[in-house]
């Protein structure tokens, strides 16, 4: 049998590496959002179409009360065909107060360009061209801006942004809405006997844990030192209730593993949900707040909720 050259091996990594490379370098379409409430969000325009507005099934969900429930309609026309400069088209969808696209009102479908500006109610994005690389490199730096660098989960800047948005769309919508905050028993004298680098391993691990315990549409932050907030949309109270529960139980249960060090940790758990006549999500933070110091002060390792302005400890059944 002949032997296969060197070179032509060799040939064969480099062409793998240049298409790689090559796809590295194909341009993306993506809307990116300018505006206060959620700036720097990205949208990749990944299908034929995509619908934005205040429908909460819209492709991309708008919290704006001056758009219309279908506002706006994103055709990627070369969709199908891999390789070419993407061909997309915006349309406005008859909303009230119409789509401005770079400061003139849409009329017709229009052809968007690299750095266009379109305007939808009070909300502004940009259609940006973006090959892979750079849309890495834009992700990286989302996620050193939201994500807490030592649990991987949210941090405080975004749990404020997610709680104001959750807490408009509930009200909005007449929504269910639940708020979790949770705290580690006595972390301060945890970390003054075992030390700081166990106690972030334990923070580590609570930020797994909280994952490991939540859907994929809640939101989950580290609040701050070692405080956590869980964000559970369209979930009342006994929901979660059930959730919270399920998640005092597995940290109580955890044997957290450093080396040939084991320690067991507890949690206190405070919970309120979106009551009428709430006028702000600060108000139901410091609800929860609330709920979450009556916990610690029965004892640690339990759970308090907050039901009609007052206070109550929650006893799961079998106890």
């Amino acid at each position: 049998m002949a032997s296969v050259p060197e070179k032509t091996i060799f040939d064969n990594d480099i062409s793998e590496q240049m298409d790689e490379t090559s796809r590295g370098s194909i341009p993306r379409p993506v809307l990116i959002r300018l505006d206060d409430a959620d700036m720097h969000q990205r949208y990749n325009i990944d299908r034929p179409e995509i619908i934005l507005g205040r429908d909460m099934l819209a492709d991309i969900a708008v919290n704006d009360t001056r758009c219309s429930r279908r506002h706006l309609r994103i055709e990627y026309a070369n969709f199908d065909r891999f390789g070419e400069p993407p061909e997309v088209y915006a349309e406005d969808m008859g909303s009230t107060n119409g789509t401005y696209h770079n400061g003139v009102r849409m009329t017709g479908r229009v052809l968007l360009n690299d750095r266009d500006k379109i305007l939808i109610g009070s909300t502004l994005f940009t259609f940006s061209v973006r090959d892979q690389n750079e849309l890495q490199a834009d992700q990286r730096l989302l996620e050193l801006a939201t994500l807490d660098a030592l649990t991987g989960l949210y941090n405080r800047g975004m749990f404020n942004r997610e709680m104001s948005k959750e807490f408009d769309r509930a009200r909005r919508y007449k929504r269910a809405l639940s708020l979790v905050l949770l705290d580690i028993d006595h972390f301060k004298r945890f970390n003054d006997s075992f030390g700081h680098q166990l106690g972030d391993f334990v923070l580590q691990e609570m930020g797994r844990l909280v994952r490991l315990n939540q859907r994929s549409n809640d939101v989950c932050t580290r609040y701050g030192g070692e405080e956590f907030a869980l964000i559970l949309p369209e979930t009342h109270l006994d929901g979660a209730l059930i959730n919270a529960e399920r998640l005092r139980v597995s940290v109580a249960n955890n044997t957290f593993r450093q080396g040939e060090t084991r320690c067991q940790v507890t949690i206190s758990l405070g919970i309120a949900s979106q009551e009428p006549g709430m006028e702000s999500y600060e108000e139901l933070v410091r609800i929860a707040d609330k709920a979450l110091y009556q916990a610690k002060a029965l004892g640690r390792n339990c759970i308090c909720y907050a039901r009609g302005g007052e206070i109550h400890s929650f006893m799961p059944t079998g106890h």
